[in-house]
């Protein structure tokens, strides 16, 4: 009885080995391919906008057909922080704040502009793109057949700059 249950756990562990495990390694692989594309996106589409002073709706386009490229489903989150000056009742002329414009507002402005459209910035406006994924991917699924964990996002990305001189 000892050596069955020994050669069933021996034909497991072989099975896992054989099929399972090159799958997950090769997943992991694309994930990381994933990743670098997702970093490599999301720094390039800020960078352009700090220098730019604005996004266009070609660009918002091309950095999402960037993401799906990967064949991932992501959350993505942009928010900028508008720098706002008032009067003061102190002995300082103004008062400085930033306004921030909400995730909701700028995706759906941005989803709404035709390629000729134009989000304009302005010079100090601070640009938040956060990309996090959505989807499991299959290393994830197979992680999880043999240890039970509580899901994280695999893909995440999140930079951000000032609107430099260059604006409008």
């Amino acid at each position: 009885m000892y050596q069955y249950f020994t050669g069933l756990l021996a034909a497991l562990i072989a099975i896992y080995i054989a099929f399972f495990a090159p799958i997950q390694q090769q997943s992991s692989q694309i994930n990381t391919s994933a990743q670098t594309l997702v970093n490599e996106s999301v720094t390039n589409f800020v960078d352009q906008v700090r220098q730019q002073g604005y996004i266009t709706g070609q660009d918002y386009r091309k950095f999402l057909n960037n993401l799906e490229g990967t064949g991932n489903v992501y959350d993505i989150s942009i928010v900028v922080l508008s720098e706002k000056y008032y009067p003061s009742d102190n002995e300082i002329d103004y008062e400085v704040a930033y306004i921030p414009y909400s995730e909701s507002e700028i995706v759906e402005e941005l989803g709404n502009l035709t390629v000729d459209d134009i989000y304009k910035m302005k010079n100090g406006d601070q640009i938040t793109v956060t990309v996090r994924q959505k989807n499991m991917s299959v290393a994830r699924r197979l992680s999880n057949t043999f240890l039970s964990t509580a899901y994280s996002p695999e893909i995440y990305c999140s930079y951000s700059g000032a609107v430099g001189n260059e604006a409008v």
